[in-house]
């Protein structure tokens, strides 16, 4: 019976995914569109645990459908009305083109020998003692294929100078001093995010968890202090700690790689005996920039200078 359950659970959220997304493209109100798009996140955060992910259902979670929606949120008041009544030939080409991808990916994924292609699992598990961490993910991550996240990092940084480039300042946000539900709500939701924040970047050695989705719950408490208006809230004003901070994660990452390879080892590749305190250094640093990234990006723009004035 338990097995029955939990197919009809799989058939259920895959019937759900299917008409969130549907529904999401359908609609011609934007609210409405949004409000599906974060639940339609939420419900693929739902399958990728059932697929035994739950570092990549985390960061959908946090990222894919609560950081996104939020940002779609911040701009709407900025997009122009829409009312959905593209032209024919402009609507048929497009479901043309969506059919056409999903038809071809699926065609070559039919064409895949599942079975033949070598499983990369047992390479991890065998060199896992030498990682400094017992999570396999965290290990890819940071020590096997640290020069993705590292570029990953760089391509935040990146983001981040974009947008203050395009957007010299910021859109005001209106504060909620004079809501008393919020605040009472935020004086219980900002520890907690600053603990959760704490404890998933914790978790990330040994379990699902680590600095993006340690960030992603970190930038959520700046955010509430920012919406408060709190005139000391990280990124109220653009100072020179807030700058260094956005690069110090990816400052503290080079500093290792170039550390490591002065004692004679290749970039990125940490002693054994040392592998776990280097990955929890960048890890540390990495949560507090991301967590200052997303809280720029959500502003869409430069903050003002401490006095107020355009940057």
């Amino acid at each position: 019976m338990s097995g029955l359950l939990i197919s009809a659970l799989d058939l259920v959220l895959g019937l759900l995914t299917l008409g969130l997304a549907a529904a999401t493209l359908g609609t011609r109100d934007q609210a409405r569109m949004l409000m599906l798009f974060v639940t339609f996140g939420g419900v693929v955060a739902l399958l990728w645990v059932r697929l035994r992910a739950p570092d990549v259902a985390l960061a959908e979670a946090s990222i894919g459908a609560a950081l996104t929606g939020g940002l779609l949120l911040r701009m709407r008041p900025m997009l122009p009305p829409s009312d959905g009544n593209a032209p024919r030939p402009i609507r048929a080409l497009a479901a043309a083109l969506a059919l056409g991808t999903f038809a071809a990916l699926a065609w070559a994924l039919s064409l895949v020998d599942w079975g033949a292609r070598p499983s990369l699992a047992g390479p991890v598990f065998e060199r896992l003692p030498e990682s400094g961490v017992t999570n396999p993910v965290t290990a890819v991550l940071l020590n096997f294929r640290a020069y993705d996240t590292l570029l990953e990092v760089a391509v935040l940084l990146v983001a981040v100078v974009g947008v203050w480039m395009l957007s010299p300042r910021a859109p005001a946000l209106t504060p909620l001093r004079d809501d008393p539900l919020f605040l009472a709500l935020l004086r219980l939701l900002v520890p907690f995010l600053c603990i959760l924040a704490g404890y998933l970047l914790w978790l990330g050695s040994f379990a699902p968890g680590g600095a993006f989705q340690a960030g992603a719950a970190l930038s959520a408490a700046f955010l509430f202090l920012l919406l408060a208006g709190v005139p000391d809230a990280p990124g109220q004003a653009d100072r020179a700690w807030l700058r260094a901070a956005l690069v110090m994660g990816l400052a503290v990452f080079i500093a290792v790689a170039v550390g490591v390879s002065l004692r004679g080892a290749a970039l990125l590749e940490y002693p054994p005996a040392q592998a776990k305190n280097l990955i929890l250094l960048i890890e540390a640093a990495l949560t507090v920039s991301i967590a200052l990234t997303l809280m720029v990006l959500f502003q869409g723009g430069r903050p003002a200078s401490r006095d107020g004035a355009d940057p």
